[in-house]
């Protein structure tokens, strides 16, 4: 279910306007992303367009990112944020 999350892609943000490939919806713009990090916290990039998908998905590297939760680095590596660390 991960890989259906983190499909490479995202743009500027709107309101959602179509279904995106994992079940979640589409924030619309222009096509630009590449990883959760070009995207507004909790999104992820799915075929260059930044979507609110099944579950949230943040940059590794942000202050937002909460413990234990999945998040994606800038160059794509997918990890947990706080490191891989046990869970709470």
């Amino acid at each position: 279910m991960l890989a259906l999350v983190l499909v490479a892609g995202c743009g500027p943000t709107a309101p959602p306007t179509e279904p995106a490939v994992d079940g979640g919806t589409s924030s619309g713009g222009d096509m630009g992303c590449s990883t959760a990090c070009d995207c507004p916290t909790g999104e992820t990039c799915a075929s260059g367009t930044c979507i609110d998908g099944l579950v949230e998905v943040y940059c590794c590297s942000d202050e937002e990112c909460p413990p234990q939760q999945i998040c994606q680095s800038p160059s794509g590596e997918v990890s947990l944020c706080g490191g891989l660390g046990d869970p709470p």
